[in-house]
Order: C-alpha cells, then structure tokens, then sequence
C-alpha cells in the first residue's frame, strides 16, 4: 500500500507538471498572438505619428485658406493645383485607415489591442471624417453636365441652385476638427509653454474667422447677381476723374484684401464703414459678423491678457516674491542695509540660472524611479566634477546620493558654514569658488568640483573652518 501510494504521488506530480506546462505554453502562445497583433498598431506617440500629425496639420491649414476662397469666387484647381488636391484627397483617406490601427489614450493608459482600437475610432470621429472626405463637389460637377444634354447642362451650372450646391465643398472643413486629435497627440511631446500654444491658437482662429468671414462677404455679393452689392457699390476714380474702377471690376485679389480688411475691422470692432452692406443678405452676414467678432473679442480681453502676462512664470513669481518681501520688510521694520542685501540675494539667485524654483514640487510627483533618472541626468556635471561619485562602483550609491542633494545658491562674500557651528551637512560646489579661513587666516580656495564641510558631518565635530 505504501509503494502504491508513493506510486500515485508520482504520477499525480507529474500530470501537475505536464497541466503547469500545457497552461503555460497555452499563455505564451496567447501572449505571442496578442504581441503579434499589437505590432501592427501604431503607438499614438511614435515618431511616425508624430510626422503624420504634422503632415495632416499642414494640409489641414491648406483646405481652410483654399476652399473658402475657391467657394467664395467660385473657380475650381486647375492644373498642378488640382493635382496636389487629388494628393491630399488620398491623404485624408489613408489617414481614415491609418486611425483603425492608432492606438488610443484613456487617461496614462495607451489602449493597443486591435478591436478596442477600431471600435473606438467608429464610435467617436469615423463619421466625421468619412463625411468630409466624401467629393460631393463632383458629383454636383457631374450632375452640372450630365443631366439634359450640354445646353442645358450649362443652364444649370450657371443657376443660383447649382452655385448653392457648390457649398458642399465646404464638408471638407470638418477635417478641422481633427486638429483637436492632433494637438492632443503632440502636446505631450513638445517642448512648448503652455500660455505661448494658448496664444498661439488665439492667433490661428481669428486668422481662420477672419478668412472665413471675408469669403462669406464676397460669395454673397457675387451670387445673389443684384443690382447693387458692396462689390459694385465700392468705387474709386482716376486722378482725371474721367474713369471711375469699382471692385467688381478688379481682380480676385483686390477683392478678397478689401473683404479682408472689412472682416478685421468687423471683428475688432472699429467699422470705419467705408464698405458697407447693401442687401438683406449683406446685412444678415455682417450681422453674423458683428457677433462672432464681439465673442472674440470679448474671449481675448478676459483670457488672452492673462495668458500673455504668464507666459514667463518665472519671472511673474519673482515679482510676487519681491512683493511679499517689500511687505515683510515693512511689517517688521527691517534696516536698510539689510534690505539691501537681501535684495541683492534675491536678484543674485535669480540671475546665476542655477536655480529652478519649481523643481522640488516637480520631482516630488514623480515616481521614484523615474526621479533617480532625472536627477542623475540634471547632475550629471556635478557627477563628473566630484571624483568622489564619478568613480564611485555602485551606480545605485551615487542614484541615492543624487537624491539626497538640496541645491543652494550664496551671494558674493556670504557666509556659508560658520568655524565653530555644528555640521549636519556637506557641500559639493558647482558653480563658482569659495575662501577658506580659520581663525582669520586664509587657507585655501575651492572651485567646482570641490567639496568641503564632510569633517563635521562624518565626525560630528564643530565646524573646523569658515567658508565665504
């Protein structure tokens, strides 16, 4: 019975061992599979991507000057033009397919596997941007043409209904609403201010509105064919005054800077009023006008003075700390020459660069790693100037000593350690040079890379010296 018993244990332990084994070929396997898969997904923050997005922002910017001005005069590419329009036509579709294998982002988690990937993209912009890649303006081309013969297709083509359909040109400007994407993906790898991309962007929307605005104003001159427009209505005579040259008259280019002139002033709210609306219609756009302008220009009055203001936020917390000191001075009765000297501390710091007021707050929310990385790299000509970490073995020493340093800055002729004082810390110079004195007498000068003040943190003795 013993025997039979030790026989089944064996046997049960081996079976064990063959199900651990399958189980685990079984996860490895899975595990290849779901590698396998997500390898053809594209990391939203690759350097792929990453040149992607700025090819599709540049020819973003491209539709948004192009097609309303197209619309506005109501010409069509011809030539090069229309070839480099079929370009980013293809474009904006390879980038539909490009975006059912981008991964995606929820909160610090980068989605990766391929359906989630796909039924995200269905379920948020594929619409959008499947609507406006569609070339609904040649199908109303088409349908110009095709219909009732060649006269009456040239009827139709120069009908207020076909110039009407035309505008469906303008589907193409829902592409913009990629930027938002776009910007998202690269904001986390540009080295930008966040105030400076504020205005930025500022910049970019009344430029676009502008625009936008300028080709409203024009189409509706051109394709109401009244008697009287703006376009008909600005005139301007020879130095003769024999001859007298309206804007109709001119070319596409005189009329779109004086609709651009007449949008600017629109929208800041001037209104010289030296082109003015004529008809109903005229009157609706500049309506229309007059309110987004307002809108603008109350968003920037109430944000854009803020952001401007903060954009170095480095010396906006200088001024507010010297505030506060010009306060505390004044509360406790400070003495002149000792305000003097702290000011002169205050600008000293400043001035050097070597220190980053923020830098605490920031490497305290990092992971502990990740922070041992980033001192050992902002250390580094520390490192290499002290031979006493630069030749330390143990690389994970040094990564705790890092940790540990405080950066400090002193003024000229300021007193660092006092000869007598206890010790409780070590100094590592990295910039400049200090004096050392004892009992008066000079002893010695140290540069960068020196390092003083370890005999009475190692010994637990009073200071042996005084630093300057």
């Amino acid at each position: 019975a013993p025997s039979l018993l030790r026989t089944l244990s064996r046997s049960l332990s081996k079976r064990e061992k063959v199900l651990e084994g399958e189980q685990k070929a079984q996860e490895e396997e899975e595990e290849d599979e779901v590698s396998c898969l997500q390898a053809h997904i594209i990391h939203p923050y690759s350097v792929f991507r990453r040149y992607w997005d700025v090819l599709i922002m540049a020819f973003l910017f491209y539709l948004c000057l192009v097609v309303p001005y197209r619309i506005a005069f109501q010409t069509e590419a011809t030539g090069s033009f229309y070839i480099f329009d079929r370009f980013v036509d293809v474009v904006f579709v390879m980038d539909i397919g490009l975006n059912f294998i981008t991964g995606y982002t929820v909160g610090s988690k980068v989605v990766l596997e391929p359906p989630l990937v796909a039924y995200n993209y269905l379920s948020t912009f594929f619409v959008i941007d499947l609507v406006s890649g569609i070339p609904l303006e040649y199908v109303a081309a088409l349908a110009g043409t095709s219909d009732d013969g060649e006269g009456s297709g040239n009827v139709y083509r120069t009908s207020k209904i076909f110039k009407i359909f035309k505008l469906l040109r303008l589907l193409k400007l829902f592409r913009v609403l990629r930027m938002n994407r776009i910007l998202s993906r690269l904001e986390t790898q540009l080295s930008i201010k966040y105030g400076l991309l504020k205005c930025l962007k500022f910049g970019v929307v009344i430029m676009f509105s502008a625009h936008i605005l300028a080709c409203s104003y024009i189409y509706t001159a051109l394709v109401e064919e009244e008697r009287t427009s703006w376009l008909k209505n600005v005139c301007q005579s020879d130095p003769s005054g024999l001859h007298t040259e309206c804007l109709i008259d001119t070319k596409y280019q005189h009329q779109y800077i004086a609709a651009i002139y007449w949008a600017i002033t629109t929208m800041s709210t001037i209104g010289y009023g030296d082109i003015t609306a004529d008809t109903t219609t005229e009157r609706l756009v500049t309506l229309v006008s007059m309110c987004i302008g307002a809108s603008i220009f109350a968003y920037g009055i109430t944000n854009m003075c803020t952001l401007v203001a903060n954009l170095d936020s480095s010396d906006v917390s200088f001024r507010q700390t010297m505030d506060y000191l010009h306060e505390f001075f004044e509360f406790r009765g400070v003495p002149q020459h000792l305000r003097l000297r702290v000011r002169q501390y205050f600008h000293y710091k400043k001035n050097s660069a070597m220190l980053f007021e923020q830098e605490p707050f920031l490497l305290e929310n990092l992971s502990a790693g990740l922070r041992r990385e980033v001192l050992l790299f902002v250390n580094q000509d520390l490192i290499q100037c002290v031979p006493f970490l630069r030749n330390h073995p143990d690389e994970r020493a040094v990564g705790e000593t890092v940790e540990m340093l405080k950066r400090e800055a002193f003024g000229p002729q300021e007193i660092i350690v006092r000869q007598g004082d206890w010790g409780f810390s070590m100094f590592f110079i990295t910039h400049g040079n200090v004096q050392i004195f004892s009992e008066g007498r000079w002893l010695s000068c140290l540069v960068a890379g020196d390092m003083f003040g370890e005999v009475g943190l190692v010994f637990r003795i009073p200071r042996v010296a005084t630093v300057v």
